[in-house]
């Protein structure tokens, strides 16, 4: 049986601290999770690139230009990647699991919103 590779996380909070406190500690995280073996345009699969000044990846072979959240629950959002990451490390740590509401004061998030039946969603 072949040994699954896990992806490197932090071990404790004191950890992820270190390890993202800063959006472009999140964005560097995100390009090795995204592009484990360096960059691919989603157009044209080329590997050559140049990062605009607002951080979007632009493919040289074919002009597209892309964003490390493009494809994630982090696309469109106007909140910083350090607070998403945030919110996701106090999701995972709560065995018990936290109510939306609750994260949404905890972290001063947006409106709670039902939509139908299921789970709440927080508007950002």
């Amino acid at each position: 049986m072949k040994k699954r590779e896990t992806k490197p996380y932090p071990k404790n909070f004191e950890e992820f601290l270190d390890w993202f406190s800063t959006d472009d500690q999140c964005i560097k995280y995100l390009f090795t999770i995204k592009w484990p073996n360096g960059f691919v345009c989603p157009r044209c699969e080329g590997n050559d690139y140049w990062e605009t000044k607002r951080k979007l990846y632009h493919c040289i072979s074919c002009n597209k230009q892309t964003s490390i959240t493009a494809g994630t629950v982090f696309e469109d959002s106007r909140k910083s990647l350090r607070l998403w990451f945030h919110v996701a490390w106090v999701m995972m740590a709560q065995k018990t699991g936290v109510s939306a509401k609750n994260l949404s004061e905890l972290m001063g998030l947006g409106v709670i919103r039902r939509h139908g039946v299921g789970l709440p969603s927080i508007e950002v």
